[in-house]
This record gives structure tokens, C-alpha cells and sequence, in this order.
């Protein structure tokens, strides 16, 4: 069979955040010392010093205490509150929880608990649950048949609670604000009998209650109980506060004493049960017996075919308050995993490891049991799939995935708690829940196991939209009122009623201001297609004062000449009263009780007017004010009359009109006639802003008449009449101009010759062609009147030129034909007279530089040594004469509106004059010793500079080409004739012979020196 999904209620530990914590009580009286009973006494007068008459109850604190019992211990007939708090009856706690309101933080006038609170609740009624035999039963809101139990509410400000079950039936409140499950943990405990840590009778031994510092009205809170004190005091315990709790000005109202002084600021914020708040319940209601495991069929071995696993349960013991969970994939079960019942049986065919355990109430949970199934022909199973979000509170819509790690799985699944089979929705894709909902997924394979479930608990709360504004406000105003309705919710809807009742979508849709004439309340409010609550409805009440009604102005405004004959009247419909009077003005001022009175018509003069006029009668509000704005203009032209373009007057297919204003700010209207004159025209005709096409009249060859006049002011110009021919061609059109030469890159001026193909049908109708041309990109166009246009044109710098090709006589045109000319200096060419390249150039050359353009300015500037030539380079103007040496030109050529050319570069070497080489210096005869050093030296002209060779008795010696010859260590043998011969491409010359003599000498001894 397929797991069930658990009831979370039990969990084995729980790790709670509180702000505030508390102590046990058990049930034995204490007397208490004779200052710490004083003490008591003397707070609890203050107390009922701010009791008012018939108080029952004191709540500023979390814990609810009764004024009797406070008045006891005043009037010294109790010494402390009593520590026999009444338990509940076996440990069984009924209790509820109040509808579920909106879960955004607000709380109904009913004080609902919000849906994403209830597991904070319920995590803290299992921890009680896991220390202690008591046990938590939720009964439904509003159930009168159970006697006494606890109702959990939200409240805007107070975490409080009773202490123990009262001694007759009665509903007891757990108000929270705080909605952290320390803090309810904490107020549970006052609700089962647990008074608060600083409230021990011995607890002055340990802590200093500051009372100066208690915020008034809190002082309950501080009062000693009668206690056995069990254990030591408990600075961990979760019923214990803060240092500061209920401080007025967050000052210290519990003081530590030596040697507990570290434990000022960790006091009060337990993250758990303390070991002795444990052990106080546990001696309340008694300590938990661990819950038997059940045993399990078949036991855990190796099987060829599937099992049916199931528990062994004894029927008839415990069977009704015990639970059991498990696991299948060896995970660790909790009261969150699959829950089993009575007679499941679970269907196994793959490897499977199966964990459970028992949990019975007012128990601890069984060991748990770990069973291992193992088969020879396992069928794999399917990863459980993963739901993302699994759980939590959300603002719909809130879009919920499904994945599987098992490749090529589906996965189904269902809603409310039902299991998914493979006839289950098919996941595809993201789902948009709007509402909450209890999502499970299961994932198949053909071939495989199906995977477990996989759960989703998502708590889906609907976004309430924002409130429409009215306009105006609630108040007294002048019949009739307009009232607008605004939302700034987009595709948001506004509807509304008028008769006090709630507005739905049944009722009226604002689109346009609602107009109202007697006193109305006014009720609206938004919707939204989608997951939306519709808003809080706005309520606007008005008063309307009846007026009398507004007159009516005859004419109602206008442009007039001469004058104009005006007259008041009231409206036929509407409060009219006999005695009713007409006030006006004709400035645009508003009239007032003082303004002219109305008693017959009134003309205007030339000028500008705004006439204005209310109704007033004694005892009602005015009317509203009616205007209309005149305009009188002087008959006699004082404008300057426009002008029509073009002026001449027979066109093919069309025509554009323009019509030129001569006066600065004034207004041009026209009027237009089909072969016929039209009427002069005014201000309530065509207002002129921008050239118009007049095409073929409705006869074709009929004549366009067009009347034109400009109005400024109360001035006025002359008619002016235009009249246009507009004719059919026939089809026949100009085909687009062609030059000669095309565009391109040109090195000097062209001129360009502009033709079409097109020859006119009928030159007596459609005449000769003329061309109208540009050379700075811009469209030509035919100039009115038409001139001569050009067939050609001079072009010496670059140009976009663009040709349009009109027929004279109908002012018809071809298309415009555009080409692009550039002009770039032709590169220089850089020689020498005569041509030889650049070798072979003996003492010197001559150098000559040309260009292909020319004109305009053309100059060819060069620079030498491989420089580039600039604009303010050398100005070549003559042969350039150069000598011996490596020389570089660069150079290029320059033109007005011409691109700069490329550089041209060139290298010429010219060699020096050949001269045959002449002895100089001539070498020495010399005698020497043998064992020293010689040296001859030689010195010779010529060009190019000679080489040289030594010789030795007429043997020439290899590798000695310097003018000097080194002898080293001569010896007596190599005395002779020495002498050196120079040459070069021109000719040689032979140095003088030189003697050497070289005396023996005895060779040096071991210790002689050398030199």
C-alpha cells in the first residue's frame, strides 16, 4: 500500500525562541520569611490602590491573576499566591484555536489566528507533550459540549494567560501577540499550572526585584507565590524574564545577586525547556513511560518475491492512543514522516530499509525499529520527487515546481491529501496556486518501483488591494457635484453604489465622473481578475446644496465682425425662480452681487471679450458661472494678404501648395472649390499648418480654386484667390538624369554632362526638359518660377551631386539621380636628368619632381632624410641638384578641395670621383736587436680610400692590411726589405722600401725579463 500522510502533533525535541521565561509550582504550601512577606504585602496594596470598582480580573502582564486573590495577600489574610494551581484532570488538555484569519499580520475583530500560525501552536504543545504525561486535544472552534478548555487568540498587544485549569466550566483565553513558539510555550505553561521564577518565595536570595523601576500597572507580575522552591532557583527556566521585562524605560527590574551577577543578560532568553522546567511538569503530571515498538512481518532477510510488510499490533491495547511513523528510505522516522495504521500493508519489492516507532499519549516514543528487505531480482524504485516550496505561508499567486532525479521519470500528482497514481495530473510545468492547498507527488518509471510521496503543506493567502480614492471629500457642497474615483491598482475596477449599500461587481462600474444633486453617500471599492481580495471599501458622505441654475450666453462666443448683439437667459430645465437675478461682466472678471445686473441684450465692439454670468437669489448658493470668449474683428483689412506657392498654375498628376504668412503670429485659413469659386474664408474653415497636395480634380482637367486670408486679433487681411490646372500625363514620366562621367575619383576638374533618355510625346504640351541641380547632397528641386536650369557643371572639388529633370511647360518631374565625385591629388613622380635609377650616379645628379594634376594651386611639397612631407614642407619648384651620397625623397601634391595625393618615395646614391692613390708617408728604415718589437708604418691618399698590403722582400704578407706593420720578438732571419703598396678602383702606388737590420744578441736568460 502507498504511506498515508502523518498528523503533525508529536515531535521528540523542540528547540523554541523566547523573549521571556518562567517557573514551576508544585503543590505544597511554604510560609514565607517575615520581610519577604512584608515585601508582598506592601506591593500588593499598591496594586489595589489602581483597582477600580467591580475589577474581577488584573491582565497587564502574561499572566491573568484574580483581584480577590491580589486583595488576600494585601490585607495580610494570604502571605503569597498560592502554588496549588489546579492541573488538568489526567493530563488532558482540550483546547481550540479561533478561525484562521488573513495570514498578513492583521487580526479580525474576532481576534482570528492566522492559518500560518497554527504550527508555532502546535510545535509548542509538543514540547510540553515531550516533557511531561500531559496531552493536547483540539476540539473544533466552538464546541460547548467540552466543560473547561483553552482558546488560543490573536491580540493586537498582550501575550497572556491564566494559571491552571479553573475550578468550574469556563472558556480560558491564551491571548498572543508575539507569535514566536517561546513565547507560547511560556504562556502554555501558565495555562498548566506554572507561575513565573522570580516569584519564588525564596527568590530574594538570588535576585533584587527593583520595583521603582516597574512600569505601572505590572507589578502582579512581581509578586512572591507560597512554593516548595523544588531544586535550586532556575535562572535557564523558560518561565523566568528578562532583566528588564516590564521596565519603564527598558530599565533593570531584576537584579542578580553575587555570585549569579553574569546571569543578568542570559536570563529570560532560554532556547529551550530548561532540565528542571521538565522535571517540575513531570512531578505535576507525572513523568512519561516509554511507548512499546510493535513488532513487524515478515523480519528483515533476503526474498526472491515482493512482501507484505505491516506491523503487529495487539488489538484492543493502547490502540486508540497510540501512533505509529516510518520511513523507507532508512532516513530516521519523526511524527512528520508516513504515519502507519491498524492493518495497512505495505507492498515491497526493492531493496528497502523500514524505520519505525511507537508514540503513545502521555508517553516518550519507542526505540526505533530498523527492518532490512533485500531481494535477488530488485526492481529499482523511483527517487521521491522534490516539491519546492514544501511548505510556509505565501502571497498568491505563489508558483510551485516538482523535479525528480531519476531520468525519464513522471511525475503525477493530487491535491488534499490524496495519494498520486499514474492516472493522476501529469506535471508539465510550473503550477500557480491561489489558494492553500495540500500538495503530494509521486514519481513513476516503466520498469521501476514508484517512488514515495512527497508533500506540500502551502498556506496561500490572497493579496487584498489597495483602497480607490474619492474626490472630493466627505462634506457640503453646491448642487451639482461631480465625484471622481481613482485606483492606482493597474487593470484594477471601481465599483460603486449610491444608496449606502456594499458595493460587488453587480453594481455600478465608475468610467466617467458621477454627478450628483442631492445628498448621497457614496460606498466604492476596487477589484482585480486574479488571486486578489477586493479592497476595503471607502465611504464618502456628501451634503448637496441646491443652486439656482447658470445662465445661458447667446451666442455662445465666436469670432464675429463689426459687433455683436449678446443676450442672458436661464436654462428652460432646472431651479429657476421668478425673482432670480442675472449678474455679468465682459472683462473675464467674476461677477459678484455688485456686477451688472442683466435686464436686456448687450452688444460687444470690436476687441477682445470674455463675457461672464451667474444666477444669485437670497437664501440658496449662487449659480455656477457661465463664460464665452468673443472675438470682434474690425472689417476693414489690416493684415498683409498671403501668397500662394507655386505660382504657376498647370501641373501633371499633382500639386503641392504652400501658403506663405507675411504677418509675424497671425493665422492663415483657406477654403477650397472643385472647379468653382469657394466661399471667403474664416476662422471656422481650414486652419493652414503645412504645404497640402491638391491631385486630379473630379472632372478631370477641371481648375482647383483656393481662397486664402490671415486673422491676428480683431485684425483681418484681403481674400487672396489661387487657381491650379492639375492634368493627367497619361502615364507618360521623365526618366531620371544620367551624367557623363560618373561618379567616381578624379585626379583633376571635370565637367559633367547631364542628359535623359526621355524624349516629350508632345513638346507643344509637355515642352523641352530642363535640369535643376545640387552638389552638396540636398535635393534639387524646381525653383517657382522656374529659371533656366543647367545641362551641365563644373565640378573641382568633391561633390554629391543630385539632378531632377522637370518638363518646362507642366511642371512635371522625374526622379532624382545622385553620384558621388571625389577629387585626390595624383601622386608625384620623383626622378633625376637623365633617368638612372638611383645607382650609378658619379659626383652628383639632378633630381625633378611632376604631377598629373594640376591647376587650382597644385604645389608638390617634399621633405629629405625619409621625413614626411607636410602641408608646410618645402614647395618643389625647380630641379634639385645633389652630390655624393645616400639621398631620400619623400614628397606629395597638394590642390585646393583636392584630397592630399599619396607620398611618393625615392633614394638616389651618387659616388664621389674616382683619384688614383699617392704615397704620403713612407716607411722607415730601422736597426734593431733581435728579441725586440718593429713597427712600420704607411700613409696614402685617394677616393675612394685605398687598401693596403705589406710586402717582404717582395713576398706579400698574408693578412696584413693596416698602415701599420707589427714585428713581434724579431729574430735575425726576418731582417730585409719592407714596404706597402695602396690601392683603389682607380689605380696603386708602391711605398719606398724599408731596411731592417737585426743585430744577433745573446737570447735572454730564464730570469731576464721580456719586455
Amino acid at each position: 500500500m502507498t504511506p498515508k500522510r502523518s498528523r503533525p502533533k508529536f515531535i521528540l525535541e523542540l528547540i523554541v525562541i523566547a523573549f521571556i521565561s518562567p517557573t514551576l509550582f508544585v503543590a505544597e504550601s511554604f510560609a514565607l520569611s517575615e520581610q519577604a512577606e512584608l515585601q508582598n504585602r506592601a506591593l500588593a496594596q499598591k496594586i489595589m490602590s489602581r483597582v477600580k470598582p467591580g475589577q474581577e480580573w488584573i491582565t497587564g502582564g502574561c499572566m491573568i491573576v484574580s483581584v480577590s486573590e491580589v486583595e488576600a495577600i494585601a490585607n495580610g489574610s494570604k502571605s503569597g499566591f498560592d502554588a496549588n494551581a489546579l492541573l488538568w484532570p489526567d493530563g488532558i488538555v482540550p483546547y481550540s484555536i479561533n478561525p484562521t484569519g488573513i495570514d498578513d499580520g492583521t487580526i479580525d475583530s474576532k481576534g482570528n489566528v492566522a492559518m500560518g500560525r497554527r504550527e508555532a501552536i502546535r510545535q509548542a504543545l509538543d514540547a510540553w507533550e515531550a516533557a511531561a504525561a500531559v496531552t493536547f486535544i483540539e476540539e473544533p472552534y466552538g464546541n460547548e459540549s467540552v466543560s473547561n478548555y483553552i482558546e488560543f487568540n490573536d491580540h493586537p498587544s498582550l501575550n497572556n494567560s491564566q494559571v491552571g485549569m479553573w475550578p468550574f466550566p469556563v472558556k480560558q483565553k491564551i491571548n498572543i501577540t508575539s507569535w514566536l513558539v517561546g513565547v507560547i510555550v511560556h504562556e502554555v505553561g501558565h495555562a498548566l499550572g506554572l507561575k513565573h521564577e522570580q516569584s519564588r518565595d525564596d527568590r530574594d536570595t538570588f535576585v533584587t526585584i527593583i520595583e521603582d523601576n516597574i512600569i505601572e500597572g505590572k507589578e502582579h507580575n512581581f509578586l512572591i507565590s507560597d512554593t516548595n522552591n523544588p531544586g535550586t532557583y532556575d535562572f535557564d527556566s523558560i518561565m523566568h524574564y528578562r532583566h528588564n521585562a516590564f521596565g519603564s524605560n527598558g530599565q533593570t527590574t531584576i537584579d542578580p545577586l553575587p555570585p549569579n551577577q553574569g546571569k543578568k543578560f542570559t536570563m529570560g532568553t532560554a532556547l529551550t525547556l530548561s532540565n528542571l522546567d521538565k522535571a517540575g511538569m513531570a512531578a505535576m503530571y507525572g513523568e512519561l513511560t516509554p511507548t512499546s515498538a510493535p513488532g513487524s512481518n515478515p523480519p528483515s532477510g533476503n526474498y526472491d518475491s515482493p512482501v507484505q510488510f505491516g506491523l503487529i499490533i495487539i488489538p484492543g491495547i493502547d490502540q486508540g492512543t497510540t501512533r505509529y511513523f516510518y520511513t523507507l528510505d532508512g532516513s530516521e522516522p519523526t511524527t512528520q514522516s508516513n504515519e502507519y495504521f491498524s492493518g495497512d500493508v505495505l507492498s515491497i519489492n526493492s531493496n528497502t530499509t523500514v524505520k519505525y516507532f511507537a508514540l503513545q499519549q502521555q508517553h516518550s516514543p519507542s526505540i526505533t525499529v530498523s527492518v532490512n528487505y533485500t531481494f535477488t531480482n530488485a526492481t529499482p524504485m523511483v527517487e521521491t520527487p522534490v516539491i519546492n516550496p514544501n511548505s510556509g505561508s505565501h502571497t498568491a499567486p505563489v508558483q510551485v515546481t516538482m523535479t525528480s532525479n531519476t531520468p525519464g521519470a513522471e511525475i503525477h500528482y493530487a491535491f488534499g491529501g490524496t495519494i498520486p497514481t499514474q492516472n493522476s495530473p501529469l506535471y508539465s510545468g510550473p503550477l500557480n496556486l491561489t489558494t492553500s492547498s495540500f500538495l503530494s507527488a509521486r514519481a513513476f518509471k516503466a520498469g521501476y518501483t514508484p517512488s514515495g510521496v512527497a508533500n506540500a503543506d502551502l498556506q496561500v493567502e490572497q493579496l487584498t488591494l489597495t483602497a480607490p480614492s474619492l474626490y472630493p471629500n466627505s462634506g457640503e457642497y453646491p448642487s451639482p457635484l461631480s465625484v471622481y474615483m481613482e485606483t492606482t491598482i493597474i487593470n484594477g475596477k471601481v465599483y460603486y453604489t449610491l444608496d449606502g449599500t456594499d458595493p460587488d461587481q453587480s453594481d455600478n462600474l465608475f468610467v466617467e465622473p458621477v454627478t450628483l444633486t442631492q445628498d448621497t453617500t457614496v460606498k466604492a471599492r476596487v477589484y482585480l481578475d486574479g488571486p486578489y481580495n477586493p479592497s476595503n471599501i471607502v465611504t464618502n458622505n456628501y451634503t448637496v446644496i441646491p443652486t439656482v441654475g447658470a445662465p445661458i450666453i447667446n451666442p455662445n462666443g465666436g469670432n464675429h465682425s463689426g459687433s455683436v448683439e449678446v443676450s442672458l437667459s436661464l436654462p428652460a430645465k432646472g431651479l429657476n425662480l421668478e425673482n432670480a437675478i442675472i449678474r455679468y461682466t465682459t472683462n473675464g472678471a467674476y461677477p459678484t452681487q455688485y456686477s451688472n445686473e442683466y435686464t436686456a441684450p448687450f452688444t460687444l465692439g470690436i476687441g477682445n471679450h470674455t463675457v461672464r454670468a451667474q444666477t444669485f437669489y437670497p437664501g440658496l448658493s449662487p449659480s455656477t458661472v457661465t463664460s464665452a470668449n468673443f472675438t470682434v474683428y474690425d472689417p476693414s483689412p489690416t493684415l498683409d494678404t498671403p501668397e500662394f506657392f507655386p505660382r504657376y498654375n498647370r501641373y501633371a498628376d499633382s500639386v503641392e501648395v504652400t501658403i506663405e504668412n507675411l504677418t509675424e503670429d497671425a493665422d492663415v485659413y483657406y477654403t477650397i472649390g472643385d472647379n468653382m469659386a469657394p466661399a471667403n474664408p474664416t476662422q471656422s474653415d481650414m486652419l493652414y499648418t503645412g504645404p497640402f497636395t491638391l491631385g486630379l480634380t473630379s472632372n478631370v482637367g477641371d481648375t482647383w480654386f483656393i481662397r486664402a486670408k490671415a486673422f491676428k486679433g480683431i485684425e483681418e487681411s484681403s481674400v487672396i484667390q489661387k487657381n491650379y490646372e492639375v492634368f493627367d500625363p497619361g502615364g507618360f514620366a521623365i526618366n531620371p538624369p544620367t551624367f557623363d562621367p560618373a561618379g567616381g575619383l578624379f585626379y583633376n576638374p571635370i565637367t559633367v554632362d547631364i542628359s535623359t533618355t526621355t524624349t516629350p510625346p508632345n513638346p507643344g504640351i509637355y515642352g523641352s526638359i530642363r535640369f535643376y541641380n545640387t552638389i552638396d547632397g540636398t535635393d534639387p528641386f524646381v525653383p517657382d518660377p522656374p529659371t533656366t536650369g543647367g545641362n551641365s557643371i563644373n565640378l573641382s572639388g568633391p561633390a554629391v551631386l543630385k539632378s531632377i529633370g522637370e518638363f518646362i511647360q507642366v511642371y512635371a518631374t522625374s526622379d532624382i539621380t545622385t553620384a558621388t565625385y571625389e577629387f585626390m591629388c595624383a601622386t608625384p613622380t620623383i626622378e633625376t636628368q637623365p633617368g638612372k635609377g638611383i645607382i650609378n650616379h658619379i659626383g652628383s645628379a639632378t633630381v625633378v619632381m611632376s604631377s598629373t594634376t594640376t591647376g587650382g594651386g597644385t604645389v608638390i611639397r617634399y621633405a629629405t632624410g625619409g621625413v614626411e612631407p607636410t602641408e608646410t614642407s618645402t614647395v618643389y619648384t625647380e630641379p634639385i641638384e645633389i652630390g655624393p651620397g645616400t639621398h631620400i625623397f619623400k614628397a606629395k601634391t597638394y590642390r585646393n578641395n583636392f584630397e592630399d595625393s599619396d607620398t611618393a618615395v625615392a633614394s638616389f646614391i651618387v659616388e664621389e670621383t674616382p683619384e688614383a692613390p699617392m704615397i704620403l708617408t713612407d716607411p722607415m728604415d730601422q736597426t734593431v736587436d733581435a728579441y725586440t718589437d718593429v713597427m712600420f708604418t704607411v700613409e696614402a691618399s685617394g677616393v675612394p680610400n685605398p687598401s693596403y698590403a705589406w710586402y717582404y722582400n717582395g713576398v706579400k704578407l698574408g693578412g696584413e692590411n693596416d698602415t701599420t706593420l707589427f714585428l713581434y720578438n724579431v729574430q735575425v732571419a726576418q731582417a730585409g726589405e719592407y714596404y706597402a703598396v695602396a690601392t683603389n678602383d682607380a689605380s696603386s702606388a708602391t711605398s719606398d722600401s724599408a731596411m731592417l737590420v737585426v743585430n744577433q744578441v745573446n737570447s735572454p736568460t730564464p730570469t731576464d725579463t721580456l719586455p
